[in-house]
């Protein structure tokens, strides 16, 4: 495994790891990812680990309040 390869799997373990911890609560984490081909990998790896169904709400550039475009999406 490479040093790209091993940080992108700690940083996936790390994010499941708080997901499982939060689990039954709201919890709003925010994950980056620069590449649009690594993002869609890293994500079905995630959704494939954990136990419960994650929801995913993907932010547009002309988004401009966190809180009001979460909500939104959620209802």
């Amino acid at each position: 495994m490479n040093d790209f390869t091993l940080a992108n799997q700690e940083s996936l373990d790390e994010l499941a790891w708080a997901m499982e911890a939060c689990q039954g609560q709201f919890c709003l984490m925010l994950a980056r990812c620069n590449y649009g081909y690594l993002q869609q990998r890293l994500i079905q790896q995630l959704q494939d680990e954990c136990t419960f169904d994650i929801r995913l709400i993907h932010l547009k550039p002309d988004d401009k309040t966190l809180f009001s475009t979460v909500r939104s999406r959620l209802v």
